[in-house]
């Protein structure tokens, strides 16, 4: 297992315990380890008053095949009414113990497809030039 541990907080850098806040952690695919098959079934973990959480999940590099993690946070409103989420995806976590911010994430890529090439592209952005074939990185 690997323990990941964190602290979650607003932009503030306040805690959200008065919103009643859960971190879920789902992996991307069913995947099977040693002596077994893994559920891609959410864990649920709720942050102490402080905002600060530890779960165990299995390391990414355990898997076949090697599962990254969706983190999805919920939180309500001072009714207990349900008001948003946040979602970071594409985490991989590794063996041993890990904070939170230390976990790699794929970078998200984006494409175009055209003659012309993208206007303002961005980092990750391929472009395949349709009257060439020619495809394109910007890094």
């Amino acid at each position: 297992m690997a323990t990941v541990t964190g602290t979650l907080t607003d932009f503030g850098l306040a805690a959200l315990t008065a919103f009643q806040p859960t971190l879920i952690f789902t992996a991307d695919s069913p995947a099977v380890t040693t002596g077994g098959v893994l559920s891609a079934r959410p864990i649920r973990v709720t942050p102490a008053s402080d905002g600060s959480f530890t779960v165990d999940l299995v390391a990414s590099s355990f898997t076949t095949p090697e599962v990254t993690y969706t983190l999805r946070i919920e939180w309500l409103d001072s009714a207990g009414g349900y008001i948003g989420l946040d979602i970071l995806k594409g985490l991989v976590v590794p063996p041993g113990s890990s904070n939170i911010d230390t976990l790699s994430s794929i970078p998200i890529s984006r494409w175009w497809v055209g003659v012309d090439p993208p206007p303002n592209p961005e980092a990750n952005t391929w472009w395949l030039d349709t009257d060439t074939g020619d495809l394109k990185e910007w890094i």
